[in-house]
């Protein structure tokens, strides 16, 4: 008998894992889908004043639910809602089936890596770069993208991190909800995919669902946690891309967002110039 309540056990396991890889996929799937629906770009609309500030921000921020990102964002957050409901059921059971089994081994330092908006920064520079010395104007383009998007999707994460205090599994510290790594590494994926197409795109987002995987592995996430930070990260990293692509000027700006990271208090600038 014990051998068939262990056996029963794996399986479950097993399947609960297999559940999570899926439904980030279709998280994944469902943003890269309908941002390539179209055959023809979007393109710049000029418009003879430009928005305030206010407007600006306020666009942005609502940006997963007013633009075609909110394909991406309702059903990734009732998954969330979901999960957290089930959290005894689901959640919890996947996120300790990652930790115990450390199938990810020693290669979780990548994601944690990844993860730390490093690679955000470096794409930026890159195409800042491109635009000074190669006059390059769709670097310009690309690197504002990039730069708008990963911080909304930075201090949204944080203002939720700091609402809701939700404890890590490792007991750490309280702001396991949502995963900034999942967020950070999901609007990194989904730019590249966007401004470079699937080539580049598709590896990028396989990148972000690892980097997912190993904050369950690790132990300092909960299953919700990264379904909650992917979907941000795609819904902010197209929210904001439409809204630049089909409402606003390459006007200079100037971008604050709060950070956490760890036990650490700071805040993001990026400015256009």
């Amino acid at each position: 008998m014990p051998t068939i309540v262990t056996s029963r056990r794996k399986a479950c396991n097993s399947m609960l894992i297999k559940l999570f890889i899926l439904t980030t996929a279709i998280v994944c799937s469902t943003a890269f889908a309908q941002t390539h629906t179209s055959k023809q770009s979007p393109k710049f609309v000029q418009l003879t004043d430009s928005p305030t500030p206010w407007e600006r921000f306020k666009k942005n921020l609502f940006s997963p639910i007013t633009t075609p990102a909110k394909y991406a964002f309702w059903p990734g957050m009732t998954l969330t809602v979901v999960l957290a409901k089930a959290e005894d059921s689901y959640s919890d059971p996947v996120q300790t089936e990652m930790w115990e089994k450390n199938p990810l081994r020693n290669s979780t330092f990548i994601g944690n890596f990844w993860g730390t908006m490093i690679p955000n920064a470096t794409y930026y520079l890159a195409m800042k770069s491109s635009y000074w010395f190669g006059d390059n104007y769709n670097s310009h383009v690309r690197a504002n993208h990039m730069a708008e998007a990963t911080l909304y999707t930075l201090g949204v994460i944080t203002a939720l991190k700091l609402t809701i205090r939700e404890p890590r599994p490792n007991r750490l510290d309280n702001l396991s909800f949502p995963s900034g790594h999942a967020g950070m590494s999901f609007v990194f994926a989904t730019i590249v995919a966007e401004e470079h197409g699937k080539a580049w795109g598709i590896p990028a987002y396989m990148m972000a669902a690892f980097v997912s995987a190993t904050r369950l592995n690790d132990n300092w996430h909960y299953t919700h946690d990264v379904i909650a930070g992917a979907t941000l990260g795609i819904a902010y990293g197209y929210g904001i891309y439409y809204n630049r692509k089909h409402v606003f000027k390459e006007n200079d700006y100037v971008i604050v967002a709060p950070i956490v990271c760890n036990n650490t208090l700071g805040l993001g600038v990026s400015k256009s110039f």
